[in-house]
């Protein structure tokens, strides 16, 4: 099955973070609504952006539902994203007559660090506690009174095939360490995130199960069509889709059987191609394989065709008879 994942072990070998709109509240009337943040993505919505790997290394991406997220960039290699609780530990209370009667439940606080590489507004806005990108000169201005800023999280954890999302609809964002600007290896901006109770999901965040990455697949190629002369074919076939939107191109190979040499090669754009180079009355086996450079290529045979008689052929056997 789709879901079946090798095992609920994580080694999470990469991953990507992203921040979106968070949960608030507004008044209507007299009453307090919540407004969701941005909602967790569907699992049919990873296909634009984690294909085994992402399309590209830093990518915002907006899903089915229209929500908008935005990719925080690179993070360290090294210090990986923390989790981290906080408060006291229970305590097991008890009487003399029976020392573990109950255990107490201290209040817990449960937060994040994220080192950021990527020296951006974005990331500039969480560490400062900022409320404003960069100006139209492309400058960031650090503010007198840091503000902490509050968003979204999303966090994609990717274990080979597969993956685990850590999804929190209310998170307040702010510098947590020193910035080092160390030539030996690449700098590192600290972000702390607290994670905030919600109404949203009535608690802090929600974990995904662990599953297979969806498939990406080129899709629609078909419809083969061979047209002979005596020394060239012209080919034609249905245009290919690319599960993530990238240009399909395509490779057409000629060979006059399975395991014969290849006669004619060529990559086009297009869904045609003249294969010139044939040799007249000779039977030729051909398939097109689609790609876009991304996704799991859609390799189709063709219908096999034979090359007509060359037109000198043809008068000199016009005139034998």
């Amino acid at each position: 099955m789709a879901d079946e994942v090798k095992s609920y072990a994580l080694a999470a070998g990469t991953g990507y973070v992203f921040i979106g709109k968070p949960e608030t509240l507004k008044e209507n009337q007299g009453e307090v609504e919540v407004v969701p943040g941005t909602l967790p993505p569907a699992h049919e919505d990873l296909k634009p952006w984690i294909p085994g790997g992402m399309v590209q290394s830093i990518l915002d991406f907006t899903d089915s539902h229209g929500n908008k997220w935005l990719d925080i960039g690179n993070t360290s290699l090294e210090n990986g994203i923390e989790l981290a609780n906080e408060g006291d530990d229970p305590e097991v209370l008890g009487s003399w007559q029976n020392p573990a009667i109950k255990t107490t439940t201290p209040a817990k606080t449960f937060s994040l660090t994220i080192a950021c590489h990527d020296f951006t507004a974005q990331t500039f806005r969480l560490y400062y506690g900022s409320k404003d990108g960069a100006d139209a000169n492309g400058n960031f201005k650090i503010p007198t009174i840091p503000q902490p800023q509050e968003h979204s999280l999303l966090i994609v954890a990717v274990d080979g095939d597969e993956y685990l999302t850590f999804y929190y609809p209310k998170v307040s964002f702010i510098g947590t360490d020193s910035v080092t600007l160390d030539p030996s290896t690449l700098s590192e901006i600290p972000v702390k995130g607290n994670i905030l109770g919600s109404a949203q999901v009535d608690g802090m965040g929600m974990i995904g199960k662990k599953r297979k990455l969806p498939s990406l697949e080129i899709t629609g190629l078909g419809g083969l069509k061979a047209e002979p002369a005596d020394k060239t074919a012209e080919l034609t076939w249905d245009e290919a889709k690319s599960p993530i939107g990238l240009t399909v191109s395509y490779e057409v190979t000629v060979r006059k059987d399975e395991n014969s040499d290849v006669v004619f090669n060529k990559v086009v754009s297009t869904n045609k191609v003249t294969a010139d180079g044939l040799e007249p009355q000779t039977g030729y086996r051909w398939d097109v394989e689609a790609k876009d450079g991304q996704s799991v290529p859609m390799v189709v045979d063709g219908p096999r065709f034979d090359t007509k008689q060359s037109d000198a052929l043809a008068a000199d056997s016009f005139f034998a008879k």
